[in-house]
Parts: structure tokens; sequence; C-alpha cells
């Protein structure tokens, strides 16, 4: 838990830097993008790392290799899907009509590897390896922080160059989380096809698809507020407004730190047989 606070006292101790040198228009830019890249990370990840977490106390060490090898390849076939979609439909929307069409082709491809990133922290969190799990946030928090001064601060790119670290941060962490799983958990003995086993592929969409309209919920009544403030006032009308939402969001950091510490407990303890500890 203390973890997650740092890394993300991290970003929000770096917020006069980036009010000083992002006007309000470029601010409510970086926010439209970060909404952007959060609502297909719900969407391509399908809740992959919610399953995992949940199915981890279940299975046997070979048959869970199996089970998150299912997993990659459902945020693999997510991503094949997306692309397709994102190339032939969202370019007309409206709603993104601020958003510079060339760089909404990086919000997929930055969903598929926070994906995995996500898969990662949920393993080292359900086998409590918290060491791990802290370091990973604070170093790719502090990454990020430094390739934004240096983007942004120092060659003056503007939101472009927030975004820019955003995403490269991004990609670097799930490349590494991606090589991490499957170096450690998988092995190359399972890059196969026969590995591709129905009864995972249910278990985990089972779980996962319904939480997506719960999840994109969540989206709607913490984010879409700014879209209209864009669409009837202006871009920089949203930039104040997001500063202000996050400096109001530390109890939702709070909440988000506890449920994140709490959830490997309570599947842990639910596994075991013992009903009066279940019912408390």
């Amino acid at each position: 838990m203390g973890s997650n606070l740092l890394s993300s006292a991290i970003p929000f101790a770096f917020l006069p830097i980036l009010t000083r040198y992002l006007s309000p228009s470029d601010y409510g830019l970086v926010s439209t993008f970060k909404i952007l890249l959060y609502i297909f990370s719900i969407l391509i990840g399908v809740n992959t790392h919610g399953a995992l977490t949940r199915t981890y106390f279940k299975l046997q060490d070979i048959d869970f290799k199996k089970y998150l090898y299912n997993l990659i390849v459902i945020s693999l076939a997510s991503f094949l899907i997306f692309s397709i979609l994102v190339e032939n439909i969202i370019h007309s929307q409206i709603i993104l009509r601020e958003v510079p069409k060339r760089w909404l082709s990086y919000v997929v491809l930055f969903a598929i590897f926070e994906s995995w990133s996500k898969l990662l922290l949920s393993l080292w969190r359900v086998q409590e390896k918290a060491l791990r799990f802290g370091l990973f946030n604070i170093l790719k928090a502090l990454f990020n922080i430094t390739l934004t001064i240096l983007l942004v601060v120092h060659l003056e790119m503007g939101w472009q160059g927030r975004v820019s670290s955003i995403i490269a941060v991004g990609l670097v962490f799930g490349a590494f989380s991606l090589w991490h799983l499957w170096h450690n958990q998988i092995s190359n003995n399972y890059f196969n096809l026969k590995y591709i086993q129905i009864d995972h592929l249910k278990n985990a969409l089972s779980f996962g698809l319904p939480l997506i309209p719960h999840a994109l919920s969540g989206w709607v009544i913490n984010y879409i507020d700014r879209f209209f403030i864009a669409a009837m006032i202006g871009m920089s009308d949203v930039g104040i407004y997001s500063v202000a939402y996050q400096i109001g969001n530390i109890i939702g950091i709070l909440a988000l730190s506890f449920n994140q510490a709490w959830s490997p407990f309570l599947f842990k303890e639910l596994k075991k047989d013992n009903y009066p500890v279940k019912v408390k």
C-alpha cells in the first residue's frame, strides 16, 4: 500500500512543473489523451489481471502457466480487434476532434503493453512480492517524470512531450513485463498454439467481459465531464478543471491503494475451507 501511495505522490508533486510549462489547453489535451488510454486499457485488457488474481490460488503450477499463456493470447486477440476498429471508426468520432488523429494510433498499442504490466503487477501482488511491486511502480513514475522533464522543459515539446513520455515509458515497462512473465512463468515450452485451451479462455472471459461495463461506468462517472467541457467551453477549461480534479482525487488514491493491498489477501482467505472466515 505504501508503494502505491509513493508512486502516486511522485506525479502529484510534479504537478507544479507541468502547470508552469504546459498551457491550460496543453494540459487539457494531455488529460483527454490519458482518458483515452484508460478507456482502451479497459477494453483491450479485458480485466485479465483481475482473472489472474481470482484464479491464482485455485490452480496448480503447471495449470497456472497455461492459464497465464491464455491470458496473454486474449490480450493479443483483443489488440488486433481494436486496432482494426480504431483505424475504421474512431477517427470519425466528434468527441475526439480535439486530439490529433495521428496520435490515436498509439492508444491501442499503449493499451496492450499496459495490460501486460498489470498482469505482472497482479502476479506479484498475489505472490506477496511487495518489494518488486513497489519498485516497479516507483521506477515507472520516476522514469515518466524524468522523460517528461527532458521533453517538456528542456526540448519544449509541450503536450506532445508529456504524452510521448507516458507512451514511451508504458511501452518499455510493458515489454519488460511480457519478457518477465514469459521467461519466469511460462517459458518457451508453451510457445505453441496447442496450449490455447478453451476452458481457460472461457474462464478468463467469463470473469473479465461482464466487468467491462462496470469499469466503463466508472470512467463515465469520473471522466465524461471533461468531454462535455471540451465540447461546450474549450480545451483550456478542461486543463484547468483537470488540475483541480487531480488535487481533489487524493482520497481516491488512498482507496485504490487499499484495494490493491486487500484483494490478494481476500482471495487467499476465500480459498481456505473455513466457513467462519469466509462469512466475516
